[in-house]
């Protein structure tokens, strides 16, 4: 009886790790949304304001958001709309593609995939024409605009 009942604690406790370690630990391979930017779309807010300062658990934006910001033209006051966010694991686009995220219509973007930003991940705004521009650092939190526009300049691509 006592070989049974270890047997199936051994099985049992096993199966939990293998379970909770797969779920958990996140290598930016599955970087599915429920709640994510579309293009054409005007449902975000216009603003430039650090978006997940309110898409938070207990915030009082509508949904829980793990990468949100705002892209501009060149003159850093008109938005970019529907446009694309893409992630890589290289700088300058090079890497594997880990996501791409649509621009909506007034140029903003969100996603509440769950990235692992211990992981370096270099992102490249996009306009729908093609126009490309690229960060060349790795970024260590999905709140965009808690750096550009604060200490750095807003993302523009034209």
């Amino acid at each position: 009886m006592k070989k049974i009942t270890y047997f199936t604690f051994l099985v049992f406790s096993t199966a939990v790790f293998l379970y909770s370690c797969k779920h958990t630990v996140n290598n930016n391979t599955n970087l599915t949304d429920t709640q994510a930017s579309k293009h054409l779309s005007n449902k975000s807010r216009s603003m430039s304001d650090n978006c997940l300062s309110c898409h938070k658990s207990g915030g009082s934006g509508d949904g829980v958001y793990t990468l949100g910001g705002t892209v501009f033209k060149d003159d850093k006051k008109t938005m970019q709309p529907n446009g694309f966010i893409k992630l890589y694991t290289g700088p300058n686009g090079t890497g594997t593609l880990l996501k791409t995220i649509e621009v909506d219509a007034l140029g903003n973007f969100y996603s509440d995939a769950n990235y692992n930003f211990s992981l370096p991940i270099y992102p490249s705004a996009e306009t729908a024409a093609g126009v490309k521009k690229f960060m060349s650092t790795s970024i260590s939190s999905g709140a965009c605009n808690s750096c550009h526009g604060v200490s750095t300049d807003v993302i523009t691509v034209q």
